[in-house]
């Protein structure tokens, strides 16, 4: 998991991406992402943008995605910096 990105909660619209270097860049709704499991009517290998993120009460990270908000685990992004 050295090359992982690991996403931080910035705001609404956006958040703050870290490569495995430490390099910081900030990611703007909406993005893309890729589903890497079976979820509700997700498919793996399916590409969908993230119109908004948003923080639970357990302070974890949720997308909202085609009008619901995902757990961001079930997701991921493929940029490179």
């Amino acid at each position: 998991m050295e090359n992982a990105l690991i996403p931080k909660y910035c705001d609404n619209n956006s958040i703050l991406l870290i490569n495995h270097v430490g390099l910081l860049r900030k990611l703007f709704c909406p993005f893309m992402v890729r589903c890497r499991v079976e979820y509700d009517n997700l498919k793996p290998g399916m590409q969908v943008w993230v119109e908004e993120v948003a923080v639970n009460a357990k302070d974890e990270l949720l997308y909202s995605v085609l009008g619901k908000f995902y757990s961001y685990n079930l997701f991921e992004i493929k940029i490179f910096f």
